[in-house]
């Protein structure tokens, strides 16, 4: 379901598949497979409730309508004819148009599920400071755009007002940016790095007596150091 992030960074969404032959529900599922290190987001096929139905045209498997697992989950249709839907590709599939289709089915499904566009938090804001604590994974810098938000991100703190006006993009696009890192784990807020940071200690008497500039010896007292002779006493 939307909000589970794999082990590399990107959202775990799930897809059921109905009124497909054995044959087309196959290449569907191993297309899918093959499309994973292109997808924006890791999709797994699952029986029941899922975030995406895939629904098919073949009449062997339409002896019964196709289930309603819910309210506003999208459907995406795959259709033998030319009859276009919402969501639609023609069969046989390509891996291209399944591809785009995907990702375009996944950013849906993450905004319908996200309460805001931007970080969700009382304490966040446009204006609140994020530091990227690495570079992100290949997954979520799947367009130029992201990958120029990236490299703005790296070494300095910025805002999502910030970003926006330093990008050039469209507010929604860097807000669903944020989004992605904060899911992933790869920002955190400056306010609190600031608040873990442990606060300096004092220089110690030690070490200031040791940064003390040692007074200016005379020639003759350089000698005898030098010599490893002690300086006389006083008399």
């Amino acid at each position: 379901m939307p909000g589970t992030v794999a082990a590399d960074g990107r959202m775990m969404l799930s897809y059921s598949i109905e009124q497909l032959s054995a044959r087309d529900a196959l290449l569907m599922k191993s297309l899918v497979r093959l499309l994973d290190h292109r997808t924006h987001q890791q999709w797994s096929c699952q029986s029941g409730p899922a975030d995406l139905k895939v629904v098919g045209d073949d009449p062997a498997q339409q002896t019964a309508p196709a289930t309603n697992h819910g309210e506003g989950i999208p459907v995406l249709r795959l259709d033998h004819t030319q009859q276009p839907h919402e969501h639609f590709l023609k069969m046989p599939l390509h891996a291209n148009e399944l591809e785009l289709m995907l990702n375009k089915l996944g950013k849906l499904i993450l905004q319908a599920g996200a309460p805001s566009p931007a970080p969700s938090s009382t304490s966040h804001s446009n204006d609140a400071e994020y530091r990227l604590l690495r570079w992100p994974p290949a997954a979520l810098l799947a367009t130029p755009a992201r990958i120029k938000l990236a490299t703005l991100m790296t070494g300095q703190p910025l805002s999502l007002s910030a970003l926006q006006h330093r990008s050039s993009q469209a507010r929604q696009d860097c807000a669903d940016f944020f989004q992605a890192l904060l899911r992933a784990g790869l920002l955190q807020a400056v306010a609190q790095a600031s608040l873990n940071r442990p606060l300096a200690s004092p220089p110690s008497n030690s070490q200031n007596h040791a940064e003390r500039p040692r007074p200016a010896l005379g020639l003759l007292a350089r000698i005898r150091s030098r010599l490893g002779l002690q300086s006389p006493g006083p008399t």
